[in-house]
């Protein structure tokens, strides 16, 4: 016979959303052994700003497209320039130079295709 989960009462899964406790965090914390009590009235780890649970508890899609971390070295003489843009900006570090770039790269030209290549063929 396979594993049989637990399962909640009524009042129990309404006490659970009532204390904003998802009912997912409730099932996992009690496959982990939790107590029921604990399980339905302490409340879910606070997220980060910016990630989201829906109604369900499961995460959210987020509302940003999120990108790959990227690095890059600049000359040490820059850094002060930089530095003061980025403050007179009021932006992050990385929002600063992520905007420059998405604005670069948004501004530039499709290169045409070399003669006699395969993408001028299809």
């Amino acid at each position: 016979m396979g594993k049989v989960g637990k399962i909640l009462s009524t009042l129990e899964k309404e006490t659970a959303i009532a204390n904003g406790v998802p009912l997912t965090t409730v099932y996992k914390r009690l496959g982990r052994g939790w107590d029921v009590a604990d399980a339905i009235t302490r409340p879910s780890r606070s997220l980060p700003p910016g990630i989201e649970r829906d109604d369900v508890g499961e995460f959210a899609p987020a509302p940003v497209v999120r990108g790959r971390g990227r690095s890059t070295r600049l000359p040490i003489e820059l850094d002060p320039q930089l530095d003061a843009a980025i403050e007179a900006s009021g932006k992050s570090q990385s929002d600063f130079i992520a905007d420059i770039l998405v604005e670069w790269l948004g501004s530039q030209q499709k290169a045409p295709a070399p003669r006699g290549s395969r993408r001028e063929a299809g």
